[in-house]
C-alpha cells in the first residue's frame, strides 16, 4: 500500500515538473508563431520536452537555462543543420559545433535524427562547460555558444528571451 502511494505521489510530482517544462517550451513557441498546429506536432514537442526534462536531471543542468539554449539554437527541431559560408557546422537539436562533434565523438546523423542522443549531447557539452567555467565565469554557460566576449553579450540577449 505504501508502495502505491509513493508511486502515486512521484507521478503526481513528475507531471508537474514536466508541464512546466512545457509551459516554457510552448511559450517559446508562440513568441515565434510556431505553435503546434497537428496533434503530430504536439506529441512532438511534448516527447521533446519529456527528454529535456528528464536529461537535466541526469547531467544537473538547469532546466529553464537548457530550454532557452535549444530554442535559441534550433527551436527544438532535430534536424537542424547550422551553415557558415554555405558549409554545415552545426548540428542537431543543441546546434554542436562540428568540431566539438568531432572532439566528443558524436554521431553526425545520430545527432539529426535521433531526439534523445541529440538533446543528450547538448547536455553534455553544456555540463562540461559548466564544470570549466562555472567558478571563473558569472555567465559560464554563454561559452556552449562563443568564447568572444563581444558575441556573449549578444547571446545573452537572445537566449534571455527564452528564460
Amino acid at each position: 500500500m505504501i508502495r502505491k502511494i509513493i508511486l502515486v505521489i512521484f507521478v503526481f510530482v513528475m507531471s508537474k515538473a514536466t508541464f512546466a517544462i512545457d509551459k516554457q517550451m510552448f511559450s517559446n513557441l508562440k513568441q515565434h508563431n510556431k505553435l503546434p498546429k497537428t496533434q503530430g506536432e504536439y506529441r512532438y514537442y511534448r516527447n521533446i520536452s519529456n527528454i529535456v526534462d528528464y536529461t537535466c536531471r541526469v547531467y544537473r543542468i538547469p532546466k529553464r537555462l537548457f530550454m532557452a539554449i535549444l530554442m535559441r539554437e534550433s527551436q527544438y527541431q532535430v534536424g537542424a543543420i547550422g551553415t557558415t559560408n554555405g558549409e554545415p557546422t552545426d548540428f542537431g537539436i543543441g546546434q554542436i559545433y562540428w568540431k566539438t562533434m568531432r572532439a566528443y565523438r558524436f554521431k553526425e546523423k545520430r545527432l539529426l535524427t535521433d531526439r534523445v542522443y541529440s538533446v543528450r549531447a547538448g547536455a553534455i557539452v553544456l555540463r562540461d562547460f559548466k564544470k570549466m567555467y562555472r567558478g571563473r565565469e558569472k555567465r559560464w554557460y554563454l561559452r556552449y555558444n562563443t568564447s568572444n566576449k563581444e558575441k556573449q553579450k549578444v547571446y545573452y540577449a537572445d537566449i534571455s528571451r527564452y528564460f
